[in-house]
């Protein structure tokens, strides 16, 4: 009996250890398996899929981005359905704090991953306070040798973070999230400064997809439209701010976005967004979101659909989730474009302001054909490309009162203080802000004199 007992009592232990081997080896497939984040931390959170900081998101908001009002600037978060975080630029120097702090009204603990999209101060420099305030797993950066106490300064917090530095080209990916693709598509080799060495970062979940381009120029964008790796996206970080030396016609017929965010500051001296950008999204049929006018801009997707919202007064009304999967939709032409008038070596075909050295060559095509196809005439008010400059004077000399100068104009286009007070005289409503002051003198700077 006692036999029994003892024989039954090993066969017990023996079933409970199986039990617990099998349970330990299901929790260490778990554990070894893909893991949700490439970062320590975000594995070791215990957070489940589709979570961010612990808190669940909604359906409809498995991943956001979410472009923060940082003036003239840029900064975007990304929240990845596993609840990984992606910090794109910190916005200006000066809003380092405010950067910490928007990060920390969002949830964000730790940052697994911050993209310097280049290395200018309005882009970079708040990242030194981000570095020194959040835990970084690693920086993404295209390492162009920025001779700035800024970019200096934001290196050495890199350091100091123990943040892993990543230099990067085309092709390189942040692997974070199985659901997200997160790959460079720009640059292959450095440019010649900062904005043609911006990186390009392209994000695609499900049906939806986002192009994120720093200040990227018009040669810059038609090197990516020579590499193939454009194709349609939902959401674009418009480039450069709205310049106009950016988002050319062939690059958004290439994306084909439906929304379109334009980081900027509010009364910038820029002049951003520029009147043709603005002109060639409309164009494009790109709705168009503005940090100056909605504040804080966020996109939600999850995956099938999206939504926008923004922060303050004047936001724009949430988008419905759309059923089916967004279509590209290329530039339509003209069924019956009209021919320009015999006038002759004008260019033809699909034009924008950066085909023209000068405003009056871009004026002859326009006058040659009023009805606009390239949408030349962003005001509408029958002078093309304002933008440009006016063609060189003749050995003729400068104009006087009775035939003053138009167009856009600075005080550097005056060699006295009477010249330019002569333009000033002619349209006292000062379209060129040449009075300054407002106090009906203009260019108090140029030398006086009498006009030549």
């Amino acid at each position: 009996m006692y036999f029994m007992v003892v024989l039954l009592s090993l066969l017990a232990l023996a079933v409970s250890a199986c039990g617990q081997s099998g349970s330990a080896e299901e929790g260490g497939s778990r554990l070894t398996g893909e893991p949700v984040a490439s970062s320590e931390a975000a594995r070791g959170s215990g957070e489940d899929a589709g979570t961010a900081n612990g808190q669940r998101l909604s359906p409809g908001e498995a991943l956001s981005v979410t472009f923060m009002d940082v003036g003239q600037g840029s900064s975007a978060l990304l929240r990845l359905p596993n609840g990984a975080n992606v910090l794109i630029d910190g916005g200006p120097r000066e809003g380092g704090p405010q950067r910490v702090a928007d990060l920390r009204r969002l949830g964000v603990e730790q940052l697994d991953a911050v993209v310097i999209s280049h290395a200018d101060e309005d882009h970079a420099g708040g990242l030194i306070d981000v570095l020194e305030s959040v835990p970084v797993s690693a920086v993404y950066d295209s390492s162009y040798p920025h001779p700035t106490d800024t970019y200096s300064d934001l290196l050495d917090a890199v350091e100091t973070s123990e943040a892993r530095y990543a230099e990067t080209r085309t092709g390189q990916s942040i692997d974070l999230d199985p659901e997200v693709r997160m790959e460079f598509v720009y640059p292959d080799e450095l440019g010649e400064d900062t904005n043609g060495s911006s990186l390009a970062l392209r994000l695609d979940y499900g049906r939806f997809a986002a192009q994120f381009t720093g200040d990227l120029g018009f040669e810059e964008e038609e090197n990516l439209l020579a590499s193939g790796l454009l194709s349609p996206v939902t959401l674009l970080e418009v480039g450069h701010h709205g310049s106009a030396t950016s988002s050319s016609n062939e690059f958004l017929s290439a994306l084909s976005p439906e929304v379109g965010v334009i980081q900027v500051g509010e009364d910038n001296s820029y002049g951003h967004p520029t009147r043709e950008a603005l002109s060639r999204l409309d164009a494009a049929g790109v709705k168009v979101y503005r940090t100056d006018r909605q504040g804080e801009i966020t996109v939600s997707t999850d995956g099938r659909g999206y939504r926008v919202d923004s922060g303050t007064a004047g936001g724009a009304e949430p988008v419905p989730l759309p059923t089916q999967e967004p279509e590209a939709r290329p530039v339509e032409e003209p069924e019956s474009q009209p021919e320009p008038a015999a006038t002759g070596d004008l260019p033809t075909g699909d034009l924008n302001c950066s085909d023209f050295a000068t405003q009056e060559e871009a004026q002859a095509v326009l006058d040659a054909n009023p009805e606009d196809p390239n949408y030349l005439d962003g005001e509408g008010d029958g002078v093309a490309c304002e933008s440009l400059p006016s063609a060189p004077a003749s050995a003729s000399p400068l104009p006087t009162p009775d035939s003053t100068p138009m167009g856009d104009l600075d005080c550097s286009d005056f060699a006295t203080q009477e010249e330019a007070k002569a333009v000033l005289e002619e349209d006292p409503s000062d379209p060129n802000y040449l009075d300054g002051e407002g106090d009906g003198v203009p260019c108090e700077s140029l030398p006086s004199g009498s006009s030549r």
